[in-house]
């Protein structure tokens, strides 16, 4: 089963897609996880996603000494990383599915993960957009800080480009999926992308 990548802004729908997909998948897809320094939030989450550590220990596990990171990136005043073993075993897990929701700087990192485990063909990578003004209003219903809401949108507005030159430059190819469509309509889309 692959380990699926969903890319896509603020507000696009990442998070409801993996749901979808996790309840589709009844027990056979999980959400992996990630580490990050961002605050829980109290709505539009994926159960077991994250685990939420401190700034110190995410320096801590990020230490060349330590290594159990894949990756770590800078989004939106946050910090986020991907533990080897937890990249790995979503590689390595013939019988499950494991879905994330990524930042474009993530792809590359992952990518030479797996490839250095030769499982890079184990990946598939969704991008999920949306116009920035349902964007915005799916993260002011959802909670989020409105005085941050345009400077996340303006730092997102290069992702389209940024996902092209990862096509190129890996010679990976993202699934386009509109995120405006209805739950059930984007779901069938990256049902046929996974399983056709």
């Amino acid at each position: 089963m692959p380990s699926i990548e969903i890319v896509g802004p603020s507000g696009a729908g990442k998070s409801t897609l993996m749901n979808a997909l996790i309840m589709y998948g009844e027990g056979a897809v999980r959400a992996r996880l990630s580490t990050t320094t961002r605050a829980a939030r109290t709505s539009g989450h994926v159960p077991g996603e994250y685990w939420h550590v401190s700034e110190a220990l995410l320096d801590h596990l990020n230490e060349p000494t330590q290594r159990k990171l894949a990756w770590v990136v800078g989004a939106h005043g946050a910090r986020y990383a991907t533990q080897c073993t937890a990249l790995q075993a979503s590689l390595e897990n013939g019988a499950m599915t494991s879905v994330a929701a990524m930042v474009p700087q993530c792809i590359e990192p992952s990518y030479r993960f797996a490839e250095s485990l030769g499982l890079q063909n184990r990946m598939r990578y969704i991008w999920l957009e949306a116009p920035e003004e349902v964007c915005k209003a799916r993260m002011l219903a959802r909670g989020d800080d409105p005085k941050k809401i345009d400077s996340r949108i303006e730092a997102e507005r290069a992702w389209p480009s940024v996902v092209a030159d990862l096509e190129r430059t890996l010679g990976i190819t993202f699934t386009r999926i509109d995120g405006t469509k209805i739950a059930s309509a984007v779901l069938a889309e990256a049902v046929a992308f996974l399983y056709n």
